[in-house]
């Protein structure tokens, strides 16, 4: 991937906002157990669970993805820990989180085109290599097989 230099700041906040979500996720899943046990299973299980919606549906390179549905998990992903955040008793740090994803998404979506992490991780660089591609250009295909040399 050739991501600039200059972005690298905000993809590694991205990255941080990301884990932030998920222990908020676990923050409010041990406040709402009614025992200890219960809160630490409920907190387990949200994190997995925050985990594997995150890693199928909004992370760069997840197997589900779309130009719909991945802008769809991620602003429901991180709306739902901000309010799970809120709910755990931490509105203010909730407000936080917001205002902080926000303002980094928003950089990330201002870079130059061709420079943020979603494009860089879906499509990488060639390298401007013109490699063909059909399957006629490449010549020969070789099935494996050892062949006796003729000369």
């Amino acid at each position: 991937m050739n991501t600039p230099v200059y972005l690298w700041p905000s993809l590694a906040l991205a990255f941080g906002l990301e884990l932030c979500a998920v222990a908020a996720f676990g923050v409010w899943a041990f406040h709402a157990g009614a025992s200890t046990s219960a809160s630490v299973a409920l907190a387990v299980g949200a994190v997995l669970t925050a985990a594997l919606v995150w890693g199928l549906f909004a992370s760069p390179r997840a197997p589900f993805s779309s130009p719909v549905l991945t802008p769809v998990v991620t602003v429901v992903f991180f709306g739902a820990a901000a309010l799970a955040l809120r709910a755990a008793g931490h509105p203010r740090l909730a407000a936080g989180f917001l205002v902080l994803i926000v303002i980094n998404t928003l950089l990330l979506h201002l870079a130059p085109a061709g420079t943020t992490a979603a494009e860089g991780a879906a499509a990488p660089s060639t390298g401007g290599d013109p490699t063909p591609s059909s399957p006629s250009s490449i010549g020969p295909i070789d099935d494996g097989e050892s062949r006796p040399r003729q000369d």
